[in-house]
């Protein structure tokens, strides 16, 4: 956000398809998470950016 000069409330994240699943089934766990980190995908309101 700071290297779009943009609030927080323009970004919109959103985790990867299977981390919810994982995280509500218990398949995945907080050491996991801190070991490996997340999947996700960002996208910045009225900008052409996203990843």
């Amino acid at each position: 956000m700071e290297q779009f000069d943009v609030p927080m409330s323009d970004v919109a994240v959103k985790l990867g398809a299977t981390e919810p699943q994982a995280m509500d089934d218990g398949s995945i766990s907080l050491a996991d998470i801190t070991k490996s980190g997340l999947s996700f995908n960002w996208k910045i309101s009225g900008k052409q950016v996203a990843g």
